[in-house]
């Protein structure tokens, strides 16, 4: 059987059209290659800071240009995106990292003093990147991006069974819970406990 792995469309697409629009925010335009470039440039900053498959990067930011292709770049090295709820509390961010075990985080600057005020409790963090402008403490994603080269990661094995992403219950009636999406769809998911 072959599976269809979710970074597949943007390289077919980067292929046969690589012009056509692949997304429009705020007035700027990228083609599908310009995405896939930059999905390979996410990709192989992922790796360079050794996250490897089933690792965890939490992503707490409204909608960006860079959203979607950190998604699929994640996604082409295996790496587990969290997404977290930027209208949150930074203790409820605090909780939802730590249980993930998320290595980076990536983040809008706006949320990076809510999230400098809770660093004792996270542990297994190891880096931050702000979209936007580098400040104390955090690196900036465009910058450290553009670091790393526009080819594809090779050495990804993604099953069936490859966690996705990793979303979280809103925990009304307790603490939320991380539920694994696996790569394939199926709409299969299990509760990480």
């Amino acid at each position: 059987m072959y599976a269809v792995l979710l970074h597949d469309f943007l390289d077919y697409y980067a292929r046969i059209t690589p012009q056509a629009t692949f997304s429009e925010f705020e007035g700027a335009t990228l083609t599908y290659r310009e995405a896939q470039a930059r999905s390979f440039r996410i990709a192989r900053g992922l790796r360079a800071l050794g996250l490897r498959a089933g690792a965890r990067a939490a992503f707490i930011a409204k909608n960006t240009a860079d959203t979607l292709p950190f998604y699929l770049a994640a996604a082409r090295c295996g790496v587990v995106t969290v997404p977290v709820n930027f209208r949150l509390a930074p203790a409820e961010w605090a909780y939802i990292i730590a249980d993930a075990g998320a290595e980076l985080v990536v983040a809008d600057e706006e949320c990076t003093a809510g999230l400098d005020s809770i660093l004792d409790a996270l542990p297994e963090l190891r880096e931050r990147l702000v979209l936007g402008r580098e400040s104390r403490n955090w690196g900036s994603f465009d910058v450290w991006q553009h670091a790393h080269v526009e080819e594809p990661v090779l050495d990804v094995s993604l099953t069936e069974t490859s966690v996705l992403y990793q979303m979280y219950t809103s925990g009304t009636t307790g603490r939320p819970k991380g539920v694994d999406y696996m790569e394939i769809g199926r709409a299969s998911c299990r509760e990480r406990v």
